[in-house]
């Protein structure tokens, strides 16, 4: 299989519009040999991606009652290739593994290394060296409750020294949630102490975003998220500080944005939007 990240089947969700593209990639594996001894994690989460489509019932149009049935026993064979795989990722082989994942895949490997519970044969030292290496697969590992009971004293401490934690913290707590928006959970050892100090020393740092200042500002009391009046007042004054300085500069900009849905006469479901501003129309 052997393919870049670009051209692998992923499965985002049952409303993406890109399913057919990526059924149409499928469709390729679903005619050929599949081998029996694989060793590319990625030819595996592909694999497993293309279980999902079926798992959910979508296919391409262009396949008939005959082809689909074909493809369902092929794909029921996935699963013991899968299973042999990941059962076998260990600390002698994870971050070699790991190291080689394609971008877009990382949702899988994780969803799998859950799923498989193969998170008890993966030491939490691995996960220091992920989290050192890619600071961004913290969101990855929150979204699993086991992953977050195994590793929760390397969370803890990554959590209280990393830039982006007072933003996932504001993401649980204080933003309300949409239809596919991933829960995140948090390691039981982050006290409401450790929570408060993240948020202060967000609103002091140089990479904060002024966007937060007035969520932070305007936060809830939670049975295990306070933020005290002292910290509400500090982002309130980095707040009107930073506006202050944004009209002083005399830079200001301004943008027309315009929201057109149009209605064809005897449609059954809305399939186009445009989002019309300044200098053209994006087609969505």
């Amino acid at each position: 299989m052997n393919k870049s990240d670009r051209d692998r089947v992923v499965f985002h969700s049952i409303h993406d519009m890109s399913s057919g593209h990526y059924l149409s990639k499928a469709e390729r594996l679903l005619n050929s040999e599949i081998a029996n001894d694989i060793n590319d994690i990625n030819d595996i989460l592909e694999l497993y991606n293309i279980s999902l489509f079926f798992e959910n019932g979508i296919y391409l149009k262009s396949w008939s009652d005959t082809d689909i049935v074909a493809y369902k026993e092929k794909v029921n064979t996935f699963k013991n290739l899968i299973g042999k795989f990941i059962t076998n990722i260990d600390d002698s082989n994870f971050l070699s593994y790991f190291e080689n994942i394609d971008y877009g895949c990382y949702d899988s490997f994780w969803l799998l290394i859950n799923n498989y519970q193969q998170y008890k044969n993966i030491s939490p030292s691995q996960m220091e060296e992920v989290l050192k290496n890619l600071p961004h697969q913290v969101r990855h590992l929150l979204s699993h409750k086991n992953l977050v009971d195994k590793y929760k004293l390397v969370l803890c401490e990554f959590l209280k020294s990393d830039q982006q934690s007072a933003e996932i913290l504001l993401s649980i707590y204080e933003v309300e949630n949409s239809f596919n928006k991933t829960k995140l959970y948090l390691p039981s050892c982050l006290t409401i102490q450790d929570k408060e100090s993240i948020i202060a020393s967000y609103i002091d740092s140089g990479h904060c975003n002024t966007n937060y200042l007035p969520i932070i500002q305007n936060s809830k009391k939670h049975s295990d998220f306070r933020i005290s009046d002292k910290t509400k007042l500090a982002a309130k004054r980095k707040y009107q500080q930073s506006i202050k300085e944004f009209f002083d500069s005399g830079s200001s900009s301004s943008f027309e944005y315009g929201v057109a849905i149009s209605y064809p006469e005897n449609a059954s479901k809305i399939k186009h939007a445009w989002i019309e501003q300044q200098g053209g129309i994006i087609l969505c």
